[in-house]
C-alpha cells in the first residue's frame, strides 16, 4: 500500500508506524548529514554521545506523538523510564535553541508527513 503526502486521496491517518521505522529513519538521517556510524542500537543504549542523545530525544517524542504509545511503552523500548521521556519532549518543544536538534527534528517529522503517517502541519 502506497502512503503519500497527508492531502493526496490515498492518505491513511489509521496507520501508525512502528517504534522501529521511526528510529530506522532518525538514524538514516543522522549517519547521512554527519557521516557517522550510528546505526539505531546506539539510540537505544545508554550511550551519551551529542548526536545519539539528540536523535534519542527526537525518536521519544515521535514515538509518543506519531506512534501514539504511552509514556511508559515508549520508555521501555529505550529502556529509559517515563521521566526521560517527558524531558525529551521538553527538549524538542525548546528546540529553537538548538539548530542541530531542529533540522534533525524537521527531517524526520517531513518524512513521517510523507509516508501518510501523520499531517504535514502537526508539530
Amino acid at each position: 500500500m502506497s502512503r503519500a503526502y497527508p492531502h493526496s486521496p490515498i492518505y491513511n491517518a489509521t496507520y501508525r508506524p512502528t517504534i522501529d521505522e521511526l528510529v530506522h529513519v532518525i538514524a538514516d538521517y543522522i549517519q547521512r548529514q554527519h557521516a557517522t556510524t550510528i546505526i539505531k542500537a546506539y539510540i537505544r543504549t545508554p550511550y551519551r554521545g551529542q548526536e545519539v542523545v539528540m536523535a534519542r530525544q527526537i525518536a521519544m517524542t515521535l514515538t509518543h506523538r506519531i506512534c501514539k504509545k504511552r509514556l511508559v511503552d515508549t520508555a521501555q523500548y529505550f529502556g529509559r523510564d517515563h521521566a526521560t521521556v517527558i524531558h525529551a519532549r521538553k527538549q524538542v518543544e525548546n528546540r529553537q535553541y538548538n539548530p542541530e536538534l531542529l533540522a534533525m527534528y524537521e527531517v524526520a517529522h517531513d518524512y513521517c508527513a510523507r509516508q501518510g503517517w501523520i499531517h504535514a502541519d502537526l508539530f
